[in-house]
């Protein structure tokens, strides 16, 4: 006899022993149990597992700590799973619901943050309750959540004396109040109407408040010995939403020649003064502070206003100030050096479209007080520009020196483009703190352009505005865009890159050795005709490059690409210089002044930059408006909105074919 053996079995095992017909071997049989697997590993069917509980695919035990880590058809009660028919309604048995509570407030919750609470469903009655559905009210104001409010998650049941808890979240998208509702729908129709229980939400959120202060240097000029002169500044609450602002303290320091009403006094820490967000329809949220300067004696005086306040945090309080000055030792007298300034070439010619041009007018003080000036073009084709926008004020005895530039887009004479018989008339408006006589407060410098076209020369001119909606000191807004034109062989026109150096007098001039326009290469090449960039003003806005010179054959079926950068939210320095040349083309205008005339900087780069980092604030997006003009006309005005600093974008494309600029489509 044979037998066969099977042995190192570790499973549990059965032998069961086969006898056969003689001569026929016995055979012995084992037969494996199967292995379970502990809880915790993955399982498909209850004989898997040790505990025999195979739910959602993992081997598990009777512990729960909800009903989700129970069967389909288990509740976890007192965290055990129990059979959910144990609970069901029988005979007079009900389910009862309480929810609590009925009406969350959430309160004040900043941007960016969530307010949290808990609304909790209980079930106080002796048998089931079922919960079919938690939503929220859906038109009412965003930023409310909840969970768990999904579909998928319902209908839930309760067991008597167990609940379950609803987590409520409001993040506010704006500033102010909001309002909504919360469902809860159960089987206790005793519970509201037909089971359906509401709870109310209510959030707020303020804004931040942003003190803005108007203006941040007051001058009096000058005003006599015993006499006085009263000028007002005033403070507004600018922000989002309806926060206030704390006013803490208003005082002059030194308050020798300086004043403001004793009123003012009694704004303290203590005793703050809240000014609510501004409303041009409600006086009571402008804060008008009169300063009186009541001169002792004959000399120059100075003096500060101090404003203390907070944005309702401690640690956010700030302390602005508004420099005062004024003088008692005479009027200021003013001295143009001319009335008029014409714009013709050294032949007595008139200058070519896309040409820049200029000339000077000196301003001095003969007074024995600080001359104010500010300077503005009235020119309706905006190819006048005066350099620099601001000065300082002029001492007795000194003088400034402005630079007009004259940059012609389009014949002066449209009825005579190549022997132009009319000039271009415009003003330079010069405004002083001289009132001695009248006539002085206003001088006008009379400008008097002259410009001809180019044979079969089609000038395009592009004029990029962009959106910056406060160019006022009080709201240092100092979005930077950018304006380039490209062409497809590789050349483009756009701002130049300054360098400056000490001129050795205290002030700064350009450097002409380390200073890029790319501008100039392009007129250089001499087969794209020529390009300049000019930008308009202290804010470099709008911006302007001017193509001419192609004549009948130049460029012919070459396309040019007008693209536009987001440089800055908050300009290290907008336009590359806060006051300096302002948008004249360095290569510009050191051809026409060789680099040692003009108007220096005052002050180095770097400190102007640091002042704008500190003061501006930043914006996330800016609208750019693209006027295109062809020989003076208007042909397109594309707008596109850039998102965030760094963005760039194609806005136009333009190809010439035939002596003519066409728009090609986007």
């Amino acid at each position: 006899m044979s037998i066969r053996r099977i042995v190192s079995i570790a499973a549990p095992v059965s032998l069961t022993l086969v006898t056969m017909a003689c001569g026929d071997p016995e055979q012995i049989i084992i037969e494996v149990e199967p292995e379970t697997r502990p809880i915790g590993e993955g399982c498909i069917l209850d004989d898997e597992c040790q505990t025999g509980r195979c739910i959602g695919g993992v081997c598990s035990d009777s512990l729960c700590e909800d009903s989700g880590d129970c069967r389909e058809d288990e509740l976890c009660v007192f965290d055990e799973c129990v059979p959910a028919d144990q609970f069901a309604c029988t005979g007079d048995q009900a389910p009862l619901l309480s929810l609590s509570p009925l009406d969350i407030e959430f309160g004040e919750v900043a941007l960016g943050n969530t307010g949290e609470a808990t609304v909790t469903i209980e079930n106080l009655g002796d048998c089931l309750l079922t919960v079919q559905g938690v939503t929220l009210e859906s038109n009412a104001d965003p930023g409310f959540g909840c969970s768990p409010c999904d579909v998928a998650s319902f209908p839930q049941r309760i067991a008597p004396q167990r609940s379950l808890d609803v987590t409520v979240t409001y993040s506010p998208p704006a500033a102010g109040e909001a309002y909504s509702k919360m469902y809860v729908r159960t089987d206790d129709t005793t519970a509201g109407d037909e089971g359906l229980v509401e709870v109310d939400l209510h959030a707020t959120y303020s804004g931040v408040p942003v003190i803005i202060i108007d203006p941040l240097e007051l001058y009096f000029g000058n005003v006599s010995q015993g006499a006085q002169a009263t000028e007002t500044i005033t403070i507004r609450n600018q922000g989002s939403g309806n926060a206030a602002a704390a006013i803490k303290g208003i005082y002059v320091h030194p308050p020798v020649e300086f004043s403001i009403p004793a009123e003012f006094d009694d704004i303290r820490p203590t005793d703050p003064l809240f000014l609510a967000p501004y409303d041009p329809n409600n006086p009571d949220t402008v804060i008008e502070i009169p300063v009186t300067f009541h001169p002792s004696g004959l000399n120059n005086y100075s003096s500060t206003v101090y404003v203390e306040a907070d944005y309702g945090d401690e640690a956010a309080s700030e302390t602005f100030t508004v420099d005062l000055s004024g003088s008692s030792l005479g009027p200021p007298q003013i001295n143009v050096d001319t009335d008029q300034l014409i714009f013709r070439d050294d032949a007595d010619e008139p200058y070519t479209v896309g040409y820049v041009a200029y000339r000077q007018v000196t301003i001095t003080n003969s007074g024995q007080s600080e001359l104010v000036v500010n300077m503005s073009v009235q020119d309706n084709t905006g190819d006048f520009t005066v350099s620099p926008t601001f000065v300082p004020p002029i001492a007795p005895g000194g003088a400034v020196v402005l630079s007009v530039f004259y940059n012609p887009s389009a014949p002066s004479d449209p009825a005579n483009e190549h022997d132009p018989q009319q000039p271009i008339n415009a003003f330079l408006n010069i405004t002083s703190n001289d009132d001695d006589p009248a006539t002085d407060v206003l001088k006008t410098v009379a400008l008097e352009g002259w410009a001809k076209g180019g044979l079969f020369d089609d000038v395009l001119k592009l004029e990029m505005e962009f959106e910056n909606a406060d160019n006022s000191w009080a709201g240092n807004d100092y979005r930077d865009v950018d304006l380039e034109l490209i062409s497809d062989l590789g050349f483009s026109c756009g701002k130049p890159n300054y360098t400056y150096i000490p001129d050795g007098n205290g002030g700064y001039q350009v450097d002409p050795l380390q200073t890029e326009d790319l501008c100039e290469e392009w007129s250089d090449y001499q087969l794209l005709g020529s390009a300049n960039w000019v930008a308009i003003g202290q804010y470099q806005e709008p911006e302007r490059i001017l193509l001419y010179g192609l004549g009948q054959d130049l460029a012919d079926g070459d396309q040019f690409t007008a693209r536009i950068h987001y440089l800055e939210d908050c300009a290290n320095i907008p336009t590359g210089i806060l006051a300096d040349l302002l948008g004249i083309g360095a290569s510009v205008l050191l051809g026409i002044i060789g680099g040692s005339v003009g108007v220096p900087i005052t002050v180095p780069p770097d400190q102007i930059s640091d002042f704008i980092s500190e003061n501006c604030w930043d914006h996330e997006s800016s609208l750019v408006t693209l006027h295109v003009y062809v020989n003076g006309e208007e042909v397109a005005a594309p707008q596109y909105r850039l998102q965030n600093k760094g963005d760039f974008h194609d806005i136009i494309k333009l190809q010439r074919e035939d002596g003519q600029f066409t728009l090609l489509p986007q």
